[in-house]
């Protein structure tokens, strides 16, 4: 048990041991350095049998909050969802991969330049690839939610800027 001390500091009470002597700390987090100290010995085995699992470049792990709003996403809109975070995360990544193939051609590393342009032309086959799929359901209920979200975002951008909608749309 942890118990306040009337100067601040915190120490550890066990009860029921003859040889009582308490643990002292100087503040909360004082203690959670010792704890998470006192764990690194458990941390050191764990990444000793998971790392070359995790060292593998072959597989594929996301944080699990990603996990769960993919698949309430899956959940909510079908595998459509997925279909679009694919290309959308895969656009991401080609747009990197351009800001980079600028980068080396303004440095003028031609053959940097040659293999980030080939990685490119793979994500741009892998996307036409991805993009060619079709989904089993959840397409009319995506676009909704997708115009939905945009007009609104379009509605409170005029409003914020002071903007006539039909000055917004050139009409």
């Amino acid at each position: 048990m942890l118990k306040k001390l009337d100067n601040g500091s915190y120490f550890r009470q066990t009860i029921g041991t003859p040889s009582f002597r308490p643990i002292v700390f100087q503040s909360v987090d004082d203690f959670l350095r010792k704890a998470m100290g006192a764990k690194n010995g458990d941390r050191q085995i764990i990444e000793e049998e998971v790392g070359m699992q995790l060292d593998d470049p072959d597989l594929v792990g996301i944080p699990e909050d990603m996990v769960d709003a993919i698949d309430e996403a899956v959940e909510k809109y079908g595998d459509e969802a997925l279909r679009h975070i694919a290309l959308f995360c895969l656009g991401k990544w080609m747009g990197i991969h351009d800001e980079v193939l600028d980068q080396h051609i303004e440095l003028d590393s031609t053959h940097a330049a040659v293999l980030t342009a080939g990685d490119l032309t793979t994500l741009a086959n892998a996307g036409k690839l991805l993009a060619s799929v079709g989904s089993f359901g959840g397409d009319e209920e995506w676009r909704a939610m997708l115009k939905e979200l945009t007009v609104q975002s379009v509605l409170e951008q005029c409003e914020e800027e002071h903007i006539d909608i039909g000055t917004f749309f050139n009409k």
